[in-house]
């Protein structure tokens, strides 16, 4: 049976991509397709969390990891510290591994520390973490070009908490401890990838980084950063695809 663990974009939650899953499904009805939910297992922590979290489903081995934007170089960190496990990559629409590191903002400076205590403080209220959490999660989706398509009260009871605003500052803090772990992990995998890129009609799909580090095929995609979520029937159908091809 083909597996499938999707890693999602920061702290998105699997929800997002219920859509994408089932259309996957739907093409495919013999394989398994489980999601991670990022706002409570961070893409940006080391891959042992997430692998051992998904690993109490028993997805069993390898498995095809699929990965949007920082979740793709958890995919990436997977297959290139457990290549055993991992029989292909599809990363959709992944961030740069070689991005710029905001030293300012790592884990655990006085930045990261500050900020976090005063968000601890502030979302002690409940009236004040909803509008918060929710403007985190908006602030999210501005960036990647998308307005939010979640219903208000499952963003309320999500990232209106104090958990989940500070779930989202962590993993915003958290990516460039990511960045650092992952760039000089890319040389190391060798699972078959396939790159889906979002891109301008003016813009070269094979000049994103990791098509060439990886010696990935790459598919240009007519959409946003956030078209996994939005454009799930043919993202879905791009997915199986590369699957399909191994």
């Amino acid at each position: 049976m083909t597996t499938l663990a999707l890693l999602p974009g920061i702290a998105l939650l699997a929800s997002d991509y219920t859509a994408l899953a089932d259309e996957v499904r739907t093409l495919r009805p013999g394989w398994r397709v489980e999601v991670l939910d990022a706002l409570d297992v961070p893409v940006t922590d080391p891959v042992a969390h997430l692998r051992d979290h998904l690993g109490e489903r028993d997805l069993g081995e390898p498995v095809v990891l699929v990965g949007h934007s920082l979740g793709a170089l958890a995919a990436v960190e997977w297959a290139a510290t457990r290549p055993g496990e991992v029989a292909g990559l599809v990363l959709l629409d992944p961030s740069d591994p070689w991005g710029d590191v905001d030293a300012r903002l790592l884990p655990g400076g006085p930045v990261h520390r500050l900020v976090r205590r005063c968000f601890s403080l502030v979302t002690r209220v409940p009236v004040a973490a909803r509008p918060l959490g929710r403007s985190a999660r908006a602030g999210i989706l501005a960036a990647s070009g998308e307005e939010e398509w979640a219903p208000r009260d499952l963003l309320a009871r999500r990232y209106g908490t104090r958990a989940g605003v500070l779930s989202v500052w962590d993993q915003l803090c958290g990516r460039f401890t990511q960045l650092g772990r992952v760039a000089p992990l890319v040389e190391r995998v060798v699972a078959p990838a396939t790159v889906l890129l979002a891109h301008a009609p003016d813009e070269d799909p094979g000049a994103h980084p990791l098509v060439a580090a990886l010696g990935a095929a790459v598919v240009p995609v007519a959409g946003t950063h956030c078209f996994p979520c939005v454009l799930p029937a043919e993202t879905a159908r791009l997915v199986v695809a590369a699957v399909d091809r191994g």
